[in-house]
């Protein structure tokens, strides 16, 4: 048991040491950024199940601001 767990350490070992460190950064960056997107959908799907509309319509233009500012118009 304690060898294999020592083979499947530095099996997993092995594996970071071959992936690149940019990997591991854009999928840091990946989750910093789909984090709030993801809380933003979930709050309108929350209010819609309350049917509370003054938030639903909040909720709706914050997502819509987050997406626009991801695939919005560059200057």
């Amino acid at each position: 048991m304690r060898l294999r767990q020592t083979l499947l350490t530095s099996f997993f070992l092995c594996v970071l040491c071959v992936l690149c460190g940019s990997f591991f950064f854009l999928i840091g960056l990946l989750l910093l950024i789909a984090t709030p997107i993801a809380r933003v959908i979930f709050s309108l799907f929350a209010f819609v199940r309350q049917r509370d509309l003054t938030y639903i319509i909040v909720t709706s233009i914050v997502l819509i601001e987050l997406i626009y500012s991801l695939v919005g118009e560059k200057s």
